[in-house]
């Protein structure tokens, strides 16, 4: 995946510029070819140190876009974890207001039964004394 040309037959400011591209594509690696401009003697001093400085931050920058996607994927999972809680307190509450009226309804059942049954007490209890 690298496109960064070797050091030894391109000039190093088309290096550079090669690289700055490719890290901005999100090619990492490519500033790997930068390290070996690092080897103290072997360029010019502030060659060494541009070198350096650019491929420190090309490693910054990976290291920083892994944790960008470590924290999007944790994001993602606590997204469906609370999904799925939300979903399971929705059900939970339709069971509730369902068990509610229904015992609600029997109550009431339970109510006018009794009513029924002392209405029916009564009536029978008059009859008796009818007779």
């Amino acid at each position: 995946m690298t496109n960064a040309p070797t050091p030894s037959h391109v000039p190093f400011h088309r290096l550079i510029t090669k690289t700055i591209h490719a890290i901005s594509r999100g090619d990492f690696e490519a500033s790997r070819e930068l390290f070996k401009h690092t080897v103290p003697g072997k360029q010019q001093e502030d060659i060494t140190e541009f070198a350096e400085a650019l491929g420190l931050m090309s490693v910054k920058l990976e290291a920083r876009e892994m944790q960008l996607q470590e924290t999007i994927d944790e994001l993602e999972r606590k997204n469906k974890a609370l999904n799925r809680s939300l979903s399971i307190r929705g059900e939970f509450g339709f069971l509730f207001v369902s068990f509610s009226f229904l015992i609600g309804i029997y109550t009431l059942m339970i109510g006018l039964m009794a009513d029924q049954d002392l209405f029916l007490y009564g009536v029978i209890h008059d009859h008796k004394e009818i007779i």
